[in-house]
This record gives structure tokens, sequence and C-alpha cells, in this order.
């Protein structure tokens, strides 16, 4: 919500990115940061991890990570 309003400030009123998000009171990494995409490769790897995870519920984390 406040990465679009940084944006509609900067396009109405001409003011730069810095200047928006002070008046927003919002962090410019914020504005900035773009989300990466898991990859197929991961998601098959997430899904296994979560059947062992079911499978084996006392193991943790840890054991099901390490090799």
């Amino acid at each position: 919500m406040r990465r679009q309003a940084v944006a509609l400030t900067c396009a109405a009123v001409a003011v730069s990115q810095r200047r928006a998000c002070g008046l927003m009171a919002s962090h410019r990494s914020t504005c900035r940061y773009r989300q990466r995409r898991a990859a197929e490769e991961d998601e098959q790897l997430r899904q296994r991890l979560r059947e062992l995870a079911h499978r084996y519920r006392r193991w943790g984390y840890r054991r099901l990570t390490s090799g």
C-alpha cells in the first residue's frame, strides 16, 4: 500500500522517490524491493522436505536439511 502511495506521489507531485518516502514515512529499500520468484526446482525440493517433515516429525529441520 505504501509502495503505491510513494509511486503515486512521485508521479503526481513530481518529487523524487527519496522525498516521497520521507513524506510517507516509508523506507526507500521497501519501495525498491523486488520479490524473487522461486524456481520450479526449489518448489520440488520444498515439497520433498514437507513430505519428509510430515513423515519424520521429530527430526527437525536441521536433520532434514543436512546431508
